[in-house]
């Protein structure tokens, strides 16, 4: 099993590589502790920034996971995301956001599957205090094919990480794409509405790094997409 994971970039100046951050792991019975790191070049030691608690069913699934922050002289729980699983797979993902006593619920992803098996709805919905509003929704239709399931669900131009998620200050961007093509990563707040621009413009093929400022940005649940003519991809973070 994963112990660690070092992300390196290679300084061209240099021309060396030099650490970025680092994910370290720690298992028990039913848990798995993620420790994210950064490397801090001027004191040359890595800095603790967040960590992920997963917790597992009896079958290796996660249910659960608990995201917490280092503010520097201890962790702070910050957002908890539960998830519930059927036969296709998963069906219901919450994310809930500590505030100082209790957590509160945030939003929700609901996935439905046809007989086959496929996915064909997701459905995002936020917390309005009161009962759930929808936000967001994916619908999907298939065409008769002969090609390797695996192939046909790897369909997608690009692929999208981003960490630290949750962060206070900068979140980093992960784009990969598989083509040369125009691409708008955007970022949008819990109503819809869109807080910043991040890029547009072409991407070249392959790994290219981008970033995001959430200085003047209230504390919260924002949306990261990622638009190309054909797909998009979204993915929440969290401003603390």
């Amino acid at each position: 099993r994963l112990e660690s994971l070092i992300n390196q970039f290679w300084n061209d100046d240099m021309e060396i590589w030099e650490d970025a951050f680092r994910t370290l792991h720690i298992y028990d019975t039913a848990t798995r502790v993620s420790t994210f790191e950064s490397w801090d070049e001027f004191m040359g030691v890595w800095s603790r920034s967040s960590r992920e608690t997963s917790t597992y069913d009896t079958l290796g699934l996660e249910i659960e996971y608990i995201s917490e922050f280092w503010s520097g002289t201890e962790w702070v729980v910050s957002v908890k995301v539960t998830k519930t699983y059927g036969p296709n797979g998963i069906e219901s993902e919450t994310i809930e956001l500590w505030n100082g006593t209790e957590f509160v619920l945030q939003s929700r992803a609901l996935t439905t599957y046809d007989g086959e098996g496929c996915l064909v709805e997701e459905l995002e919905q936020m917390w309005d205090g009161s009962d759930w509003v929808d936000y967001y929704r994916y619908t999907y239709t298939y065409e008769s094919t002969t090609t390797a399931v695996d192939d046909f669900f790897d369909v997608a131009p690009f692929s999208l990480d981003v960490y630290p998620n949750p962060f206070a200050d900068v979140v980093n961007l992960t784009v990969v794409m598989d083509d040369f093509e125009s691409v708008r990563v955007e970022v949008y707040d819990i109503l819809g509405r869109k807080a910043d621009t991040i890029y547009s413009g072409n991407l070249p093929v392959g790994k290219s790094e981008l970033s995001w400022s959430a200085q003047g940005s209230a504390a919260g649940t924002y949306f990261v997409t990622v638009r190309t003519s054909d797909y998009t991809a979204t993915t929440p973070i969290v401003v603390q």
